[in-house]
């Protein structure tokens, strides 16, 4: 069966939302429940088309089960845009010979689907419901159904956006970065971690040298690209199971999840280093370098403790610095 001209902007507006391949959802369940009593069908299942696949969201009166799209029923009918309904599909040649009827599968007679659309158009899956015989529905049914499947679509929205917000609330916008109030949670978690197991964390403060500069000669524009080529490579010199952050300004701070023996002193010479190189933009090479300081968490400090030693650290660093270039 051939796709339709936007089969890319629809693959990408259902990944947009996060659902795929998640553990079944209480509330997704109880619209397949909700279906199947309104239409008395034995079942109802959402239906989400992948690329190459059908995934099931939620399903009732039968197990869940993943396909390829060309054994579907609802591939058959997901991209007319309207409510799908068939009484009985021994009588139906786009069905017959599909294995959720002939008994390969399952044995479904009776057959309803409505598609889910998005506020956009496109088409992502459905919402059917199933017997196994014959059955009438009416015409308020399947505008029920068809209702129905318009609120799977409307969570799958609302958990969009309030997972959109809680990305804002806790990262940073110009560096992508986690902000202030999600490093210093993670900083109260590897303090409690010190007492449970043996990890040894430790916290990097990093201050760039030299980014006021950049700010008066070459404009704000200039700065915030520096900002965000420094959040981008302090990320890439730590490790996965660190976390960097933006503390505010030109100061950036990274929880090193455990730093035994020279762990620390690596990490420091990788953000130093990675900082070291001029920053590209609008055809200028824009130099700024980095004071990093560290300090291990130690089991009497508390955040601010422990984070007012990393700041000392890159402070006495940075002193160190300006007193080399004097000297040089």
């Amino acid at each position: 069966m051939s796709r339709p001209h936007d089969e890319r902007a629809r693959v990408e507006a259902l990944r947009r939302y996060g659902v795929l391949d998640q553990p079944p959802q209480p509330d997704l369940q109880a619209l397949t429940r909700v279906a199947a009593t309104l239409c008395g069908a034995a079942g109802a299942v959402i239906n989400l088309l992948d690329k190459d696949r059908q995934w099931q969201a939620a399903t009732t009166g039968t197990p869940p089960v993943e396909l390829p799209r060309q054994l579907t029923m609802c591939e058959r009918v997901l991209h007319h845009g309207q409510v799908t309904y068939v009484r009985d599909t021994l009588t139906d040649d786009r069905f017959v010979d599909n294995p959720h009827v002939t008994g390969e599968l399952a044995a479904w007679r009776m057959y309803a689907s409505a598609p889910l659309l998005t506020p956009d158009g496109h088409a992502i899956g459905t919402l059917c419901v199933f017997d196994h015989q014959p059955r009438d529905l009416t015409t308020p049914q399947l505008d029920g159904l068809r209702d129905l499947a318009g609120q799977v679509v409307a969570l799958f929205e609302l958990r969009y956006y309030a997972d959109q917000a809680r990305q804002a609330a806790a990262h940073d916008p110009l560096t992508g970065l986690p902000n202030r109030v999600v490093l210093e949670s993670m900083m109260r978690h590897a303090l409690d971690q010190t007492t449970r197991t043996s990890n040894e964390p430790a916290a990097l403060v990093i201050d760039l040298n030299g980014f006021k500069k950049v700010n008066d000669t070459y404009g704000h524009a200039a700065g915030d690209a520096v900002l965000r080529e420094a959040g981008s490579r302090i990320r890439q010199a730590v490790r996965s199971s660190d976390t960097p952050a933006r503390l505010a300004g030109d100061e950036f701070a990274v929880v090193i999840d455990n730093a035994p023996g020279e762990a620390l002193a690596d990490v420091t010479r990788r953000v130093r280093t990675a900082l070291a190189e001029p920053v590209r933009y609008d055809g200028l090479e824009l130099h700024v370098d980095a004071a990093v300081g560290g300090a291990a968490a130690d089991r009497d400090d508390d955040v601010a403790s422990w984070l007012a030693r990393a700041d000392r650290a890159m402070y006495a660093d940075k002193s160190a610095g300006a007193r080399t270039s004097r000297d040089a």
